[in-house]
Order: structure tokens, then C-alpha cells, then sequence
């Protein structure tokens, strides 16, 4: 019988581990600060759904969250697309996102890290 993957599937695995390898600034020091559980809750990089990415998903709360960087810019229409339906698949919130501080805004050392609300 045919598993059809919608999570973290096989055929992903190689892109998946490729992302990992080649985390962003803001997703090493994300990363920093969720890993290991540090704030109550396991989170994992790259989880995949279908053809999909996210920077980190916590399977408990089924919260996603994405790093808006560089390779975002211009394809604001493919995004939205791209986070409706990971949304409609897997999340009960809409994923949080993480956009680059201004310089100058760096009071608490989380440099390069902002959270809000898709």
C-alpha cells in the first residue's frame, strides 16, 4: 500500500537538510534561543509540508514560524500562497514570522529577530 507523505516526506529530505546546513543569521540565533526546548516547547527546523518549508514548526502547539530574509523579497504573491496552505494543513495559528530588526533596535542581545503575526 502507497503512504502518500504530507509531512516531512522522503522526497523532501534532501532539501530539508540542505536549508539546515545553510541557516540564515537570524534563523542560527532563532535557532539559539528555541533549541533544546529552552523556552517549554520542542520545535524542529526545516519541517517540510508537501512541497514546502518551514523554518521551524513545534509539533506540540502546531506553530510554524518563518524567517523573512532575502530570499523572500519579490515574491510576496508565492508567500502568501505558500503560508495559506501550509496554515490550512498543519497550524492551529497562523505562522509567526520573523523579520530582520532595524540597527539601532538591538535592547535585549535577540539582534536581527522580531516576531509578529503573519
Amino acid at each position: 500500500m502507497k503512504r502518500d507523505f504530507h509531512y516531512n516526506s522522503p522526497k523532501m529530505k534532501s532539501r530539508r537538510k540542505e536549508l539546515r546546513n545553510k541557516l540564515t543569521p537570524q534563523e542560527k540565533k532563532l535557532w539559539a534561543m528555541i533549541k533544546n526546548s529552552r523556552i517549554g516547547y520542542k520545535f524542529i527546523r526545516q519541517y517540510s509540508v508537501d512541497n514546502y518549508v518551514l523554518d521551524f514548526f513545534c509539533p506540540e502547539k502546531r506553530i510554524g514560524i518563518e524567517i523573512d530574509g532575502s530570499s523572500h523579497l519579490n515574491k510576496v504573491d508565492y508567500d502568501l500562497f505558500r503560508i495559506r496552505y501550509i496554515s490550512a494543513c498543519v497550524m492551529k495559528h497562523p505562522p509567526l514570522t520573523a523579520k530582520p530588526r532595524p540597527k539601532g533596535e538591538n535592547k535585549r542581545g535577540n539582534e536581527g529577530v522580531i516576531f509578529s503575526l503573519a
